[in-house]
Parts: C-alpha cells; sequence; structure tokens
C-alpha cells in the first residue's frame, strides 16, 4: 500500500499458504510440477 500523496510505501503483507492432505489431514509438501509453476509465477512477478 503507498500514500497516495507521497507514494511512500505506508504497509506492507505477507502470507503464508499451507497446502493440506484431507484424506491424511496434516499439511504435505506441494508436487514438484505445481511447486515449479508457483515458483515461475512469484518469480514473474517480482
Amino acid at each position: 500500500m503507498r500514500n497516495a500523496e507521497t507514494g511512500e510505501i505506508s504497509a506492507t503483507t505477507q502470507l503464508t499458504a499451507v497446502h493440506i492432505d484431507t484424506v491424511a489431514r496434516k499439511a504435505v509438501a506441494l508436487a514438484p510440477e505445481i511447486a515449479a509453476r508457483a515458483r515461475a509465477l512469484l518469480e514473474s512477478q517480482s
């Protein structure tokens, strides 16, 4: 978020996501191909 008058950064956010296996009912790693796609998307936006 930026200040409309000065353009200075006035707020930031950090998001954390967890992939949950609904059968095992615990957090699990993303499949390698999905992780690669997510990484590429994040890199393209930075």
